[in-house]
């Protein structure tokens, strides 16, 4: 299937990503150029073939429900505003915007449109396309950090850990991650997130 680009509703733009350091770099770090294309299904005068199974609408609530069941971490987007470190869906005089927001500055637009439809797919896209870590657990002692993991991983959910600086260079806390749909095994294995001590 050939996707044509359109000139009329979307704007194409150069994006640049904020960089991070650690295990939680994802792929928002990368420096990328995207351009915005309308798909067959958004064409003027054009007629899908008979049988053909077509996406179902897009909005506001509909791309809410898509990252949920995707497993996607909510602090990585926000649909409105109200965000902070994170890609931002929001309507402004009447055209929708993508954009990243950090600290309370936000970044040129990665796409803007006059269409809810093609923003949220856009976002839904661009969400999707992210690595989501969840933190299942975060303690004072490495021990249960290192015991929660290995509960995880006899269970089969794979998971990680890392350690950070707390509130002066001698207070450690370790934390324990799940990433993407692995949340909801987690979930359904430990009850509330995160466990700590």
């Amino acid at each position: 299937m050939t996707i044509a680009p359109t000139a009329a509703a979307t704007t194409p733009v150069e994006e640049k990503g904020p960089a991070r350091s650690g295990p939680t770099t994802s792929p928002r770090g990368a420096s990328l150029r995207l351009t915005a294309f309308r798909s067959p299904a958004h064409t003027p005068g054009h007629s899908p073939r008979y049988g053909a199974s077509q996406p179902s609408p897009m909005d506001r609530n509909e791309l809410a429900r898509r990252l949920a069941e995707e497993g996607c971490n909510p602090a990585n987007y926000t649909i409105g505003r109200g965000g902070s470190d994170a890609f931002c869906l929001h309507q402004t005089d009447g055209l929708w915007t993508v954009f990243y927001t950090e600290r309370g500055l936000d970044s040129p637009p990665v796409f803007e449109s006059a269409d809810e439809e093609e923003a949220c797919r856009f976002c839904l896209d661009k969400i999707l396309s992210m690595r989501h870590d969840h933190c299942v657990g975060i303690f004072r002692s490495q021990r249960k950090a290192r015991a929660l993991a290995a509960r995880l991983e006899h269970n089969r959910v794979e998971a990680w850990r890392d350690e950070i600086l707390y509130s002066a260079p001698d207070d450690l806390r370790y934390r324990v991650f799940v990433t993407g749909k692995a949340v909801f095994e987690a979930r359904a294995l430990l009850g509330e997130l995160p466990l700590g001590d």
